[in-house]
């Protein structure tokens, strides 16, 4: 992954780049991560930036302290496998089988485009969902700062875009927040169901 910077000095009349590249590294039991990092270091401005690039893998997350901006981990990318054995139980589940069923009924009845999506639902560790659960399921740090209301979730641009703003936006777009599982594609908005079904507060998305 790399950032690429733009920022007008005031040593310089062009507009000076810089760039930081991100290594990915993996641990044990499926684990692939990535540092956090800033877009800015102490001797650039955010008033300075006037471009910001971004060449990654749009899957990556984290989270961290709405107040205090500390990152609970690392960026969890969409090669970690730590939830493969979660995704199995879900898919092989007698409720995920009835969904299915259930939604591909409805959608041979109303041709809702929807319910046809839902009919071959398939939980994987690529999805953000299954990878989010599986860290609030297993640290309770982070699972006790969600229930306190105190931690934000977002992907590599929500993260920037938090940072640059001084925590006064956080946001995202569509392609972004489409492969999170928690985006209804049809209502452009959050998933009001998967949020309630994964118990993921509203809180966390700001």
């Amino acid at each position: 992954m790399a950032v690429f910077v733009a920022f007008q000095s005031d040593a310089y009349a062009d507009h000076q780049v810089s760039a930081a590249v991100i290594i990915y590294f993996s641990g044990i039991g499926g684990k692939v991560e990535g540092p956090c990092f800033s877009p800015y270091n102490s001797t650039t401005r955010v008033a300075d930036i006037t471009c910001l690039g971004i060449s990654t893998l749009r899957a990556s997350f984290l989270t961290w302290n709405r107040k205090t901006e500390e990152t609970f981990h690392n960026f969890i990318t969409w090669k970690d496998k730590r939830c493969e054995k979660l995704c199995e139980q879900w898919n092989s589940s007698f409720i995920t089988k009835l969904l299915r069923f259930g939604a591909g009924t409805l959608y041979f009845f109303t041709r809702i485009k929807l319910f046809q999506i839902m009919s071959s639902i398939k939980f994987t560790s690529a999805m953000v969902l299954t990878r989010l659960y599986w860290i609030l399921k297993h640290d309770e740090k982070i699972r006790h700062e969600v229930f306190k209301e105190g931690t934000l979730f977002g992907t590599i641009d929500t993260w920037l875009i938090w940072k640059l703003t001084g925590g006064k936006v956080h946001a995202t777009d569509p392609s972004n927040a489409c492969v999170t599982g928690f985006f209804d594609i049809f209502k452009q908005s959050s998933s009001e169901s998967f949020n309630g079904i994964f118990f993921v507060h509203n809180i966390i998305y700001g």
